[in-house]
């Protein structure tokens, strides 16, 4: 599982990247990497809520565009104190209890 960010004027969410403040929505999901678009650079999507039963013309629906900094790969087996799955590049707190 991945995470990624996806920008949107109306988010609820934002993201620092380059010292720009970014509004958009966390997407979570698997990860596709199209190599080259029609500028010969990489797109980064984020496919959600697909089903084994969908097809790979239904999966165009659930694809977002993520901007390629912000996607986080799920670290198995290791959830924070919520009960939420962490990513690599989380920024999390650990407290001490004596």
């Amino acid at each position: 599982m991945h995470k990624g960010f996806r920008e949107n004027a109306d988010g609820q969410q934002t993201v620092y990247l380059n010292g720009q403040e970014i509004r958009g929505e966390w997407i979570y999901g698997h990860l596709l990497v199209i190599p080259y678009n029609e500028d010969g650079e990489a797109d980064h999507y984020i496919i959600s809520k697909v089903d084994r039963r969908d097809t790979i013309y239904d999966v165009h629906r659930y694809a977002y565009d993520v901007l390629p900094e912000t996607i986080c790969e799920a670290i198995p087996s290791l959830k924070d104190a919520h009960g939420n799955q962490v990513y690599n590049h989380d920024v999390v707190e650990c407290m001490v209890i004596r």
